[in-house]
């Protein structure tokens, strides 16, 4: 279920929780770009809102491990078993699209890791096929951990997938810091006794972690 990528400092080192939990979507990543929004729903024969209203409302599914060729054809609302090409096309621009990093954050994230020893892991809903891409980035490899919905079979805010992966990690709740975009995810995680941040900016987040470093060190 999960996958070591290298090893961190002595967690006995560290400032404040040893493992740093991190959304993907629209954190690690900047939000699903314009232009593949366009692509996607030129491809899909649909005004962007339309596509855009059916890509989200089907997404759980294929975010829970719905394969590709059975997801197109729900957000296009038509049948493409003889389409193999363009469920290709379609999976490949959206996996595309969601690798757009935002490299503000993982600079902060990276800083606060050399400064306090701590691990970090990646918790993402995402389908296969962009669990996939992210596990083939060079990026990812400074993830001691990475965690998907799809391969867990529960995703956030479902305290499920939360304890799944802290049962994973051998991890108590207040070992972990989660980081996500999403307060509604945040909320379970906190519910849970993990320490959280809500995501609003690379800006605020390095803000958020020096703090937390200042305020374990005056313990």
């Amino acid at each position: 279920m999960s996958d070591p990528a290298r090893s961190a400092g002595d967690p006995a080192h560290s400032a404040g929780p040893r493992l740093l939990l991190v959304d993907f979507g629209e954190v690690i990543s900047v939000p699903l770009p314009e232009n593949t929004i366009t692509e996607l729903a030129a491809l899909a024969g649909q005004p962007s809102a339309i596509f855009l209203d059916r890509y989200w409302r089907h997404r759980p599914a294929y975010d829970l491990g719905l394969p590709p060729a059975e997801y197109w054809p729900e957000v296009l609302g038509r049948d493409l078993s003889g389409s193999g090409r363009l469920v290709r096309q379609l999976t490949n621009i959206d996996v595309r699209g969601w690798l757009c990093l935002n490299p503000g954050t993982l600079r902060t994230l990276l800083r606060h890791v050399h400064r306090t020893g701590a691990q970090l892991a990646l918790l993402s809903n995402a389908p296969e096929p962009l669990a996939r891409g992210i596990d083939c980035s060079r990026w990812s490899r400074r993830f001691d951990y990475r965690y998907y919905s799809c391969r867990l079979g529960a995703a956030k805010p479902s305290p499920q997938a939360f304890e799944m992966v802290l049962s994973d990690l051998g991890a108590q709740p207040a070992e972990v810091l989660f980081i996500d975009d999403r307060a509604e995810n945040t909320r379970t995680a906190r519910g849970l006794g993990m320490h959280t941040i809500t995501f609003a900016s690379a800006g605020a987040l390095d803000r958020d972690l020096r703090r937390l470093v200042r305020e374990t060190a005056a313990r």
